[in-house]
């Protein structure tokens, strides 16, 4: 089925600090791309396939499906062929009749989860006749899981239903994948937010206006001395609150009631794609990040999206580069988000 284009505006982007040339270039030609024409969005069945990693299919010859690849590395493609390969020889380990394939590179993390697999699930269920299909999900953090199983149940998907593999290899009999909804970084379809608005549309939003959207004090990711940050925010009327805390109902209540919302570059700013039109979003972003989701995720919910990128410091405490604590002078903070 076709889907039609978006358009995006630039971002109301303060540097306090250059971003590096090499990121700068980066940034400047996804942030120009007005029009983002509308994809195909395919809905595949295989047959007697493997799925191995966090959601490589290889088929009974041992051939990659390409639409399965999604950001995995050549290492990882490599590691998951060999792991189907000696799984094939072995002639047992775990079998499943049938499934919606609900796991691809980056189910580790939540707003890869929410705004991309998620909406598979839905897709197919919405458009083909397999409400009676299970949904594979991988085998995340415990919180992770119960909240991916939480947002299976807001489209309709039993527990009992939901069946979650880690990277060891699982033979599928018949299977169903939806390709097309999302390109990290250049694609994000409306049909994603067809998904997320039939979730929320019956969720009564919560009362309070002003969110700290709070990645906690040890995060690989947030505020140097996030301690007063906080305490600066909670003075100019915000409510510190901690997304991943909470379930997935009260955290699209929580977004979806307030007006202006402060954070931190991370999996729980995703949840901006709650927002009613028009809610001030200030997304404060390390220098070096490559990364323009959130304003994307801004854009096609008519956002007032406002980007502060801030000096990184201190060591790089997860798996990317930029994955630092980000500086910023309290009284400038302040100023900011009172604007």
């Amino acid at each position: 089925m076709s889907c039609v284009n978006s358009y995006y505006a630039y971002p109301n982007l303060l540097e306090l600090e250059a971003i590096p040339e090499n990121v700068k270039g980066t940034l400047e030609y996804l942030w120009r791309r007005s029009v983002h024409e509308g994809r195909k969005i395919r809905i595949l069945q295989f047959f007697d396939v493997f799925v191995a990693k966090e959601g490589l299919v290889f088929d009974r010859n041992l051939n990659l499906i390409p639409e399965t690849r999604t950001y995995h590395s050549d290492g990882e493609v490599a590691e998951g062929l060999e792991k189907a390969r000696s799984f094939a020889l072995s002639g047992g380990g775990a079998s499943i009749d049938r499934c919606i394939l609900g796991k691809s590179r980056g189910a580790t993390n939540y707003g890869h989860f929410i705004l991309e697999m998620l909406p598979r699930a839905w897709m197919a269920r919405k458009h083909l006749q397999v409400d009676d299909w299970p949904v594979l999900i991988h085998r995340a953090s415990a919180d992770l899981v119960r909240t991916a199983s939480q947002a299976l149940n807001a489209i309709g998907v039993s527990d009992d239903k939901i069946i979650i593999t880690g990277e060891e290899p699982t033979f599928v009999k018949h299977l169903i994948f939806v390709d097309g909804l999302t390109q990290h970084s250049y694609y994000l379809s409306p049909f994603v937010f067809q998904c997320l608005d039939e979730i929320s549309a019956n969720i009564q939003a919560d009362s309070d206006k002003r969110i700290y959207a709070s990645r906690g004090a040890h995060s690989s990711r947030n505020f140097h001395e996030e301690n007063v940050a906080a305490r600066k925010l909670i003075e100019l009327g915000y409510s510190e609150k901690f997304s991943g805390t909470l379930d997935f109902q009260s955290q699209i209540k929580m977004f979806k009631g307030a007006e202006r919302i402060v954070g931190v570059m991370g999996a729980d700013l995703t949840n901006i794609a709650f927002c009613h039109p028009g809610t001030t979003i200030f997304c404060f972003m390390p220098n070096t990040a490559s990364e323009v989701l959130f304003w994307m995720i801004a854009q096609a919910r008519r956002l007032d999206y406002r980007e502060i990128r801030c000096t990184e410091v201190g060591p790089q405490t997860g798996s990317l580069p930029w994955d630092r604590s980000i500086q910023i002078d309290p009284d400038r903070l302040a100023r900011i988000v009172s604007a």
